[in-house]
């Protein structure tokens, strides 16, 4: 992949443009994909490739998608209450929905095509949609940049009861160890672009070898 920036007619800034290969994609990271560790977990591989924050247009950042917590993909949490273990049922996950004039900052990364499927594994709740169009301020030359959204079997419309959904500490601390290598803009941003999760929901988690 090759950037470099051109000069727009005007008093406008210049744009920049991201050439991609026959062979490249690019993938938007908004949460835990923000972390090239957690990502080069996926890739099975060490990631030195291209890295930039963007802005995504038309998009807004919430905490509405959940994944059962018990599944064929996934060991279960769990976490200790009162003395006592308990599953939570679903746990919940960022996500970002369509919004028209809405926008939110992610983490833009070039993959290989053939390894889009292991992304397509690890985000089974989500189904992946093409965003080349909504980079603000950036041109895609000959490919195509992809998110993930969430399925619709797997939103919740008010996440607040803690009988039912789950935020894990550890998710948060992944994303929270991701903003350690952007800059405090980021972190900024990322918070005025997301909506909150109920407090209520965290929990100190642990994973359930099966």
């Amino acid at each position: 992949s090759i950037i470099f920036a051109i000069a727009i007619i005007g008093c406008q800034q210049p744009k920049k443009e991201l050439i991609l290969q026959d062979n490249e994609v690019g993938l938007i990271g908004y949460g835990s994909l923000t972390s090239i560790e957690s990502m080069e977990e996926t890739l099975g591989r060490k990631y030195e490739g291209y890295f930039d924050v963007v802005e995504l247009k038309d998009y807004k950042r919430n905490w509405k998608v959940f994944m059962p917590n018990r599944n064929d993909m996934y060991d279960p949490y769990f976490t200790i209450r009162n003395g006592d273990t308990v599953y939570p049922k679903n746990i919940l996950y960022l996500n970002i929905d369509s919004f028209p004039n809405s926008s939110l900052n992610g983490c833009l990364f070039v993959i290989k095509k053939s390894e889009l499927s292991e992304f397509d594994k690890r985000e089974w709740i989500y189904r992946r949609v093409e965003v080349t169009k909504n980079i603000d301020g950036l041109n895609i030359i000959n490919g195509k940049v992809f998110a993930y959204t969430a399925l619709d079997e797997f939103k919740a419309s008010n996440p607040i009861d803690s009988n039912l959904f789950a935020v894990r500490k550890t998710y948060l601390d992944i994303v929270d160890t991701a903003f350690k290598h952007l800059s405090p803009e980021y972190k900024n941003r990322f918070f005025k672009t997301t909506e909150p999760y109920a407090k209520n929901l965290v929990i100190d988690d642990i994973a359930l070898e099966k």
